[in-house]
């Protein structure tokens, strides 16, 4: 092989390298707007249902083992667009991480006070919650305001 075979040759090897670099580049790029894009569906389709009220509250009996007596009732979220028996738990977290829980928090304790009004309504009080709030709404000067002034 001759010099300018060689040189031909490795002209040929990065114009195909260049060429791999910049499809990668495209096709990165490419994958990036799709997840955002599928982030921000996400993001409206959670907003969605808190606005919309598209969740209900599962409670559930926290028994005193001392007794066997029930405690209280901790207020679960249930989804009724997600499987039958699939967790909830992607959802609040993804939830958390991109900063939209606190609206399903607040929501989730509106809830809470409806279905309390309504049992004293029925003169079944003696009924206690509890509800689980998270962290990053906690650390929300908004969000406590907001509750403070339920």
């Amino acid at each position: 092989m001759g010099f300018q075979e060689d040189i031909t040759e490795r002209k040929n090897v990065e114009d195909a390298l260049a060429r791999s670099r910049l499809l990668l580049e495209q096709r990165v790029s490419d994958g990036y707007r799709l997840k955002v894009k599928k982030t921000a569906e996400e993001i409206s389709r959670f907003e969605n249902i808190v606005s919309d009220r598209a969740f209900r509250l599962a409670l559930q009996p926290i028994v005193d083992l001392g007794t066997g007596k029930v405690h209280h009732h901790e207020c679960l979220v249930r989804f009724p667009d997600l499987k039958n028996g699939e967790s909830p738990f992607e959802r609040i977290t993804f939830a958390e991480e991109f900063g939209v829980i606190s609206a399903l928090d607040y929501a989730v304790v509106c809830r809470a006070i409806e279905i309390l009004k309504r049992m004293t309504a029925e003169n079944l009080s003696g009924l206690s919650l509890a509800v689980n709030l998270s962290a990053r709404s906690l650390e929300s000067s908004k969000f406590v305001e907001a509750l403070i002034g339920i």
